[in-house]
């Protein structure tokens, strides 16, 4: 059997300030670049709410 490639691990990875939606903590999270996803999981509550900080100037 070959060597399961994940694609994942060849992206830039970028480390964003992120603040939940949910529960308003502030954490550091190191985060795959050029994804579309628009929300990451919060480690306060388990939930995935958690937004770059960045973005929410935007808004």
């Amino acid at each position: 059997m070959g060597k399961v490639l994940y694609l994942d691990d060849f992206r830039p990875t970028v480390t964003d300030s992120m603040r939940c939606l949910f529960c308003g903590t502030v954490h550091i999270l190191r985060h795959v670049t050029g994804t579309r996803t628009p929300y990451f999981p919060c480690p306060g509550c388990d939930e995935t709410t958690s937004v770059p900080e960045w973005s929410l100037e935007l808004r």
